[in-house]
């Protein structure tokens, strides 16, 4: 068990601020692994203003937001305690939002709720109507021990004994339930995801699983306000041991008072409700299983995003939007940047630190394929990217580059070229320039930068000229590189390209005011790969991004489809896939007739 990287350098003795920490500082570590995130269904992490140690996260497998707030912490006979509440903040779509209390309700409903989630440990009262149990982390250093212990009613129940009427009929039937939520089975999806990034930093699966339950109790409210308390739901732990496990000690992870009590050590079978709990599995991400509601396959190269255009253009704006769309959403990007020249500029303007690599003294268009490779193959051996974004030089052609694909195919996956145009200066550019129209006839995806600074004819004659060099590739306008990277990268069918509900991450220009949105069709039966590349060729320009998971006539097993452009692809989803195929189309003013095939 080695738990240098979890722990700060040189700490011999973890205090309770330190075990406070330390699952934000496992998660942040294992989520740079994205095998991880697919195992987990992770979507991303924000830490709470304030001072007390708290944080949000999405998982996959819910609509709404966890929350995790330090409670509690205790130090004595070499061992150092930290306590957590649990928190799960639903969304009025979530399928269990009306498993919630009428007061839970009526808060999230209200405006601004999204502003407490951001910051519920700054409002208790209404944070405790989404309370939905505790953890308790533990470290003991002889013997080198982590406990983890989970800590929940298996339902939280609140009976009224009166009801509760209106005009239009009884909302809650006296003697019925006003809240009946599963607290265990929520509180325990984000326990697990916490324990799989302790195993993960700490490189070896958990010693020892106790299980534990005992009587629980409900609440019932009278007609008078009075909350009294009688039996009900039983109240359940569940307990982790990393490092030395023995019978005797383990069975202190126990709840305190448990009438039933089982203990797990090394070779015993595993309860089936558990075994394939990332904890198991997350040391070793090569063989870990992926669930089957995740997509993801089993590609093990990062995409690759070619971002061209020439000199001024704004390639390096935008790519500071990119990298910030990927911090923002927790996703793992690193920066290759070509520069003519001994010296770099645009890297210092990024600082990408370890995670931004520099190609100098050539173009890596034309004689630095080579290098490229072994660049690429360095940043995934360190780092795992999810994404590998290329800046090239402003005189790169990247045709060049696409012709020694072979060079590279092997290391990284090509997603998208972007091309960046200048509104006031691409017109001249591509009357003089054979590389600024190599540019721009090699984009699958155009932006023209710097619109506010170019009147109206100049933009239309650009987009005219763009349009006869590429009559394919979307045509996206913006100024100062501030394009909504989630347009080009993973704006998909659920979120806040469906018109409700926007993220409070899209800021400056929204792709919904903006008329970008997304269209989710099923797959139709029958459909052959030359069937899907012909229906490809026929969509309208408007769609520029295109992603699905298919089942085809002529192959054997379900396929994740990417596209961008006319550019797309099909490659083995590598697992099985029990749902309807479907496919995604991105783009602009979208309408279903006009999609299909």
């Amino acid at each position: 068990m080695d738990t240098s990287r979890i722990f700060p350098p040189g700490r011999e003795r973890p205090t309770p601020d330190d075990i406070a920490r330390l699952p934000v500082t496992a998660l942040l570590l294992a989520c740079l692994d994205p095998r991880f995130k697919r195992m987990t269904g992770w979507q991303g992490l924000a830490r709470c203003p304030g001072q007390v140690e708290a944080w949000t996260c999405r998982l996959q497998a819910r609509p709404g937001v966890f929350g995790c707030q330090r409670e509690d912490g205790w130090e004595k006979a070499g061992r150092a305690a930290a306590d957590f509440g649990l928190y799960y903040f639903p969304t009025p779509e979530d399928p269990l939002f009306d498993r919630f209390s009428l007061a839970a309700e009526w808060a999230v409903l209200k405006d601004g709720f999204q502003a407490h989630v951001r910051d519920f440990a700054a409002t208790p009262e209404m944070s405790r109507l989404f309370r939905l149990g505790k953890a308790t982390l533990v470290v003991s250093r002889e013997p080198q021990r982590f406990c983890f212990r989970l800590d929940a009613l298996e339902r939280d129940i609140l009976i009224l004994t009166e009801g509760l009427r209106t005009e239009e009929g009884w909302v809650v039937a006296p003697g019925e339930a006003e809240q009946d939520l599963p607290s265990w089975m929520l509180a325990r999806e984000l326990f697990h995801v916490v324990a799989g990034a302790l195993t993960f930093g700490l490189g070896c699966p958990p010693a020892a699983l106790v299980t534990s339950s005992r009587p629980g109790r409900q609440r019932q409210r009278a007609a008078d306000g009075a909350i009294r308390e009688q039996a009900g739901p039983c109240r359940r732990g569940e307990g982790l041991v990393w490092g030395e496990a023995g019978s005797g000690r383990d069975a202190a992870l126990a709840l305190p008072g448990a009438t039933d009590t089982t203990l797990w050590l090394p070779g015993e079978a595993l309860p089936e409700e558990t075994a394939n709990a990332p904890c198991w599995h997350a040391h070793h991400l090569d063989a870990a299983p992926v669930p089957r509601d995740r997509p993801g396959g089993t590609e093990p190269r990062p995409a690759l995003v070619i971002l061209t255009g020439f000199l001024g253009a704004g390639k390096t704006s935008l790519l500071l939007e990119m990298v910030e769309h990927h911090r923002a959403h927790d996703q793992f990007v690193a920066i290759i940047q070509n520069e003519i020249g001994a010296t770099g500029v645009d890297g210092y303007i990024v600082d990408g630190g370890e995670t931004s690599l520099t190609l100098d003294e050539g173009c890596v268009c034309c004689s630095l394929a080579g290098s490229l490779a072994s660049g690429i193959k360095r940043l995934t051996e360190r780092f795992c990217p999810e994404r590998i974004i290329l800046e090239t030089s402003g005189l790169a052609n990247p045709l060049n580059l696409l012709r020694e694909q072979e060079a590279w195919a092997d290391v990284a996956r090509l997603e998208m070229v972007v091309t960046v145009v200048d509104a006031v200066h691409g017109l001249d550019m591509l009357s003089t320039s054979d590389i600024a129209r190599d540019q721009a006839r090699g984009g699958d995806v155009l932006v023209v930068n710097k619109c506010d600074l170019a009147d109206s004819r100049t933009l239309d004659a650009l987009r005219s000229r763009l349009r006869e060099l590429n009559a394919k590739a979307p045509i996206l306008t913006t100024d100062h590189g501030q394009l909504h990277p989630g347009l080009l990268f993973d704006v998909g069918a659920g979120d806040a390209c469906a018109n409700k509900h926007p993220s409070p991450l899209l800021r400056r220009r929204n792709h919904v005011d903006e008329a970008f949105g997304a269209v989710r069709l099923p797959q139709p039966p029958d459909l052959t790969l030359a069937a899907l590349g012909r229906w490809i060729k026929r969509l309208p320009e408007a769609v520029f991004r295109l992603k699905g998971i298919l089942r085809l006539a002529d192959k054997t097993e379900p396929l994740v489809l990417q596209g961008v452009g006319q550019r797309w692809e099909v490659r083995p989803l590598g697992h099985p896939f029990s749902d309807e195929p479907f496919l995604v189309f991105i783009g602009r003013n979208l309408r279903d007739a006009d999609l299909q095939p």
